[in-house]
């Protein structure tokens, strides 16, 4: 006898994806349907490893079952333990057959959605931009078809993400525009807009949106942060730092984030040539955030300011070491090639 099981369970399991839970049916027999449900639930106690073998013994039996090579890509990759500390730390072989048993997935059943969902968000932690890009809108157009909005919402929102990734920004505008229009209460879209405008350098549309989004909730740690460092890219640095004055004082703010304010507000007063003070601020960051690499990109700059070459060296290094470049691009290796012979 086949069974059709509401694949809603997988999607909770996959707890990095944004994208909301789909229902989707595949049909299976009761044997199939506990090998998934046994595999999804190992996922969710992050016994990834276990999932792996379960699943390797599933697709041994049913070979033609494409959730069953979507739930290995899943175990593989290992995505959803809670003990992976960066997406630079997935291994190349790793990705590649998680991509494999993805492609192998979508021969089987094209139009399974989760599928192109978990590809577009490997392709994210693979720097796969443009690929992240084609997995998300093949998602769109199985969710436009569907006329399943809160999807084509999500899609939107995260394929925006990818287009900031590649510079394509007026791509990344046009899709938030048009989750706002969906959902116009919808603060996080708002702040995305903002954070894609500061890399357009177009800080008047950055202020615009932000007091849109603070609009809806005038509490937005993340607005009034953006808020805040667009006054630093603007150069208003005693308005950035009275904002992030704030943002320190808030009783309810966790440790990194209260170090990543420290560092901005040491950054602000470090325009203003308020040297001893910026410093006193970056270093209490460090004690907050010690991995913050941006923390020590600008004490590096600071002691260069300061006329201390050899710790200004030793702070690039140590941006270097803490993946600035992965995250910000290579103007610390730069600095280190002209300061640091």
């Amino acid at each position: 006898m086949k069974i059709t099981l509401k694949i809603c369970l997988l999607l909770v399991v996959w707890g990095i994806f944004a994208l909301p839970a789909v229902a989707q049916e595949e049909e299976m027999s009761k044997d199939e349907m506990m090998f998934v449900l046994r595999v999804a639930s190992l996922l969710e106690k992050n016994k990834a490893t276990e999932a792996y073998k379960q699943v390797n013994l599933a697709i041994e039996k049913y070979p033609k079952n494409a959730l069953l090579y979507v739930l290995r890509a899943d175990a593989g990759t290992d995505l959803t333990t809670k003990t992976r500390q960066s997406v630079y730390d997935l291994p190349n072989e790793k990705y590649q057959m998680a991509l494999a048993d993805l492609n192998k997935a979508i021969e089987l059943n094209g139009d399974l959605k989760m599928i192109y969902e978990m590809q577009a968000q490997l392709h994210l932690l693979y720097q796969q931009h443009e690929k992240s890009v084609g997995s998300y809108t093949k998602l769109y157009e199985l969710a436009q078809k569907d006329n399943e909005k809160s999807l084509m919402m999500s899609v939107m929102f995260n394929r925006a993400v990818a287009y900031q990734c590649l510079n394509r920004f007026e791509d990344a505008i046009a899709d938030l525009q048009e989750v706002a229009k969906i959902e116009p209460s919808n603060e996080d879209c708002y702040n995305n807009m903002a954070t894609t405008y500061l890399k357009m350098k177009n800080y008047p549309k950055a202020h615009e949106v932000i007091d849109k989004g603070l609009a809806i909730n005038p509490k937005s740690e993340p607005l009034r942060m953006n808020k805040a460092f667009t006054y630093i890219k603007e150069g208003k640095y005693k308005l950035a730092i009275k904002l992030f004055t704030q943002l320190i004082e808030d009783p309810s703010l966790n440790r990194a984030n209260k170090g990543y304010y420290y560092n901005n507000r040491g950054e602000a007063k470090m325009g203003l040539g308020k040297f001893k003070d910026a410093l006193e601020d970056i270093n209490e960051s460090l004690k907050h955030y010690p991995e913050n690499a941006y923390a020590f990109r600008n004490r590096g700059l600071l002691h260069l300011k300061m006329g201390k070459k050899d710790l200004a060296c030793a702070d690039f290094k140590q941006a270097e070491t803490y993946g600035f470049s992965k995250s910000y691009g290579d103007e610390v290796l730069k600095l280190l090639a002209e300061h640091c012979k």
